[in-house]
């Protein structure tokens, strides 16, 4: 399985510069999808799972793979369903990056996560405007746990 740079880079916890010296430095060896027109500069390197594993700090098994391919489509509910791989790993870095982008597309139950690592201070510093703003979004956008939060407060 291939993933593009957004998601090599969200899995590894590296920014994408970091993945492209890697390439330099012939750590890793992605392969280079040419759209079939258009200009060279819109090319997508797309690394292999396996050679991203030694740099993986959860485990790869077939729902990963699964959530893996649906957020290279672009699904928000992937990205919070691999944030919260890593959010169980307690590598809160990582999940915040992941939870981020899924409460970014709107996806309630990410917006609800983010809110709790704003709160907590997991992966990102402490932050209860932030927190109680997310919060405050999922609610609006039906996230039942998120609204007895609120009322709660």
């Amino acid at each position: 399985m291939y993933v593009g740079t957004q998601v090599a880079s969200l899995l590894v916890g590296k920014s994408p510069k970091t993945l492209y010296r890697w390439v330099e430095e012939e750590k890793l060896a992605p392969k280079v999808q040419t759209p079939s027109s258009g200009p060279k500069a819109f090319q997508k390197m797309l690394f292999n799972l396996e050679d991203l594993k030694p740099y993986l700090a959860i485990p790869v098994d077939g729902a990963l793979e699964e959530d893996l391919a649906r957020a290279e489509a672009g699904e928000a509910d992937a990205y919070t369903e691999v944030g919260l791989r890593f959010f169980a790993a307690e590598r809160y870095d990582q999940a915040f990056r992941w939870l981020e982008l899924a409460a970014q597309k709107g996806h309630a139950d990410g917006m609800d996560w983010l809110a709790t690592c704003y709160l907590r201070g997991l992966g990102t510093p402490e932050n209860r405007a932030a927190a109680m703003e997310w919060l405050g979004r999922a609610a609006r956008a039906g996230h039942v746990l998120a609204q007895k939060k609120i009322q709660a407060i």
